[in-house]
């Protein structure tokens, strides 16, 4: 599918600092018995698990606009 990234908003009000997980799922209709696209994977659907760290003290702000 040519796929060379993934661009997101993730909102942050009300989240409590420390390490946290986004989870992605590639193809979330994709069954068990389905079979993948191509010989480039290995399952019909993928879970990808990214780490991210939030310390709103250690965050700088944008600049005020002009």
């Amino acid at each position: 599918i040519n796929m060379r990234g993934l661009l997101g908003l993730v909102p942050m009000t009300g989240l409590q600092p420390g390490m946290h997980r986004i989870e992605i799922v590639w193809n979330p209709e994709a069954n068990e018995d389905d079979v993948p696209i191509d010989d480039r994977y290995s399952a019909a659907r993928s879970t990808y698990s990214i780490p991210i760290a939030f310390s709103p003290d250690l965050e700088g702000t944008l600049p005020a606009a002009p």
